[in-house]
């Protein structure tokens, strides 16, 4: 059905309701957005792993690491490594990172997720550190963890190589799994 043309008495009021149109168009694709956000955070949440290990030959975003031999990824230059994973944080974990240092000299001083420092307990002497991931329903993208190390030291990571970096520590590997606190 074709409108009558619009004259300039009823234009204002044509204009006024065109508008209104446009809007409730806006608002029905906005909430059909929303919605769809929603979903798509929910369906993101339950298709995460229950059990996620870290290992230096799969790569993983961070900071402050140097490129992996396949068998142990090191961090450094800087003091603070960080790792992004994607954690199903319905429930809470725990989460073991299996290590080397280089030098007694090094030590952990904190770790961090999403920038909150969380107790560990460390093991240096097996290369083993601990800490318990708490459930957070609202994570609904990445976790960031922090690593803190008091310093680096030089050393070589290749012995047929004769350049050095400053490292503070290796991964060999990182597992998260359920755990009850």
């Amino acid at each position: 059905m074709k409108k009558p043309p619009v004259d300039s008495q009823n234009y204002s009021k044509y204009l006024l309701e065109n508008i209104d149109t446009r809007l409730s168009k806006i608002e029905k694709s906005l909430a059909r957005l929303r919605l769809s956000d929603f979903v798509g955070a929910t369906q993101q949440r339950k298709t995460r792993p229950e059990m996620v290990i870290v290992r230096p030959e799969v790569p993983f975003e961070g900071y402050n690491w140097y490129p992996t031999d396949g068998k142990m990824i090191w961090s450094g230059p800087a003091a603070l490594t960080t790792l992004l994973i994607s954690v199903d944080r319905a429930d809470p974990k725990l989460c073991e990172l299996n290590y080397l240092i280089p030098s007694k000299k090094i030590e952990f001083k904190s770790i961090f997720l999403d920038g909150a420092s969380v107790n560990f307990q460390n093991e240096p002497e097996k290369g083993v550190l601990r800490f318990v991931i708490d459930a957070d329903s609202s994570v609904t993208g990445e976790t960031e963890f922090g690593f803190l190390v008091n310093t680096t030291v030089s050393a070589k990571l290749d012995n047929n190589s004769a350049q050095v970096f400053w490292v503070g520590f290796g991964l060999k590997t990182m597992t998260i799994a359920p755990s009850v606190k």
